[in-house]
């Protein structure tokens, strides 16, 4: 799944609309649209990949919590990870499911 697909990315661009931000504007400081750089953002989270600054920075912006940034994207990042290793033969028979 890409980012752009994510319910993750969606409640991002919900957030912004909600704190004020127009996602079709151009992002603070930057030419891009502000939605083009939650993009990358939603990447980054559902791939792990954001420090704990990030959250909290990427929160602020948004008007949320750190906390309530990560209980937005964690469960799709696992589901995402875990997808992605039951896709490998020698790892699927690890999966109490089968």
């Amino acid at each position: 799944m890409s980012a752009a697909d994510s319910s993750f990315y969606q409640w991002m661009l919900d957030q912004a609309r909600r704190a004020g931000h127009d996602p079709d504007a151009p992002a603070e400081g930057l030419d891009a649209p502000l939605a083009e750089v939650m993009l990358v953002w939603a990447a980054l989270a559902l791939n792990g990949a954001m420090t704990p600054e990030q959250d909290a920075q990427t929160a602020e912006r948004l008007g949320v919590t750190a906390q309530e940034l990560r209980e937005a994207y964690e469960p799709e990042m696992r589901r995402e990870a875990m997808s992605q290793l039951l896709d490998r033969p020698d790892l699927a028979v690890l999966d109490p499911k089968t």
